[in-house]
């Protein structure tokens, strides 16, 4: 499969990229799902679960300045 990508044939770089495509997707999706988790915008699960027990919301992306 190396030398199948090393040798000078046409469309090699965008079979390189398909190569790659699997060992980017994991990391996008993870950082994803924990923006999802941590969104402090009311969708977010982490301060849905903290409700419970009588927080307030956190921003956990956000500054604590405002601006």
């Amino acid at each position: 499969m190396a030398l199948f990508l090393h040798a000078n044939i046409p469309g090699r770089k965008v079979l390189r990229a398909m190569m790659l495509m699997p060992l980017m997707i994991p990391p996008v999706i993870a950082a994803l799902m924990w923006k999802v988790m941590m969104d402090s915008s009311g969708g977010g699960i982490l301060n849905y679960a903290l409700s419970f027990i009588g927080v307030n919301p956190v921003n956990w992306l956000g500054s604590r300045t405002r601006q």
